[in-house]
């Protein structure tokens, strides 16, 4: 049969142990603190989430033709355009209304 050690001899073991142990119960209430504000976040999140409505897989275009080409200018941009830069982009003719 085990012997188990009397509690005189558990003492010093238990007492060196204390602060350890405090520190354990301190971090798992900051855990646990933790845990209940990522269950309310996730109860806002999900609320939240229900109110939007769903939308398609891409926004609404303009349905101009030119609109791709417009977009392809502003693409291949490297720095800031001028008006007169998106008009030659464009082979627009170079009307003082325009630039």
């Amino acid at each position: 049969m085990k012997k188990w050690p009397s509690s005189k001899s558990r003492l010093p073991d238990q007492t060196a142990s204390a602060p350890q142990i405090e520190e354990l119960h301190g971090r798992l209430r900051e855990a646990e603190t933790h845990l209940e504000h990522l269950a309310i976040t996730q109860k806002t999140v999900t609320a939240l989430a229900d109110r939007i409505p769903s939308q398609s897989g891409s926004p609404d275009l303009p349905e101009h033709p030119d609109y791709p080409r417009n977009l392809g200018v502003f693409n291949e941009a490297t720095g800031s355009l001028r008006a007169r830069d998106v008009c030659e982009a464009l082979d627009h003719a170079l009307l003082p209304k325009n630039i």
